[in-house]
């Protein structure tokens, strides 16, 4: 195959195509951060109301699962100002 083939220039399109597709998919890391922090805000509020926990324990476990999509996005990216530290 020469460097200079149509198919070897398809075949690094298609592949710019699929890269940039996964690159805009992934939601920004701050976003997800803050989202998980108001969904925890939330759950202590309500709980502060009425003493009652089952009812928010998915939002905890969504909010979780946002944390630690957030923190790997900012850990790849060296972002270690807005890294959430988890004990």
């Amino acid at each position: 195959m020469r460097y200079g083939s149509p198919s070897l220039l398809v075949i690094l399109g298609i592949s710019l195509v699929v890269l940039s597709a996964q690159a805009l998919a992934q939601p920004d890391p701050l976003a997800l951060q803050k989202q998980a922090i108001q969904r925890i805000d939330a759950f202590v509020n309500q709980f502060r109301m009425t003493g009652e926990m089952k009812s928010g324990l998915a939002d905890l476990v969504q909010a979780d699962a946002e944390l630690d999509a957030s923190n790997r996005a900012l850990a790849a990216r060296s972002d270690w100002a807005h890294l959430a530290r988890r004990k």
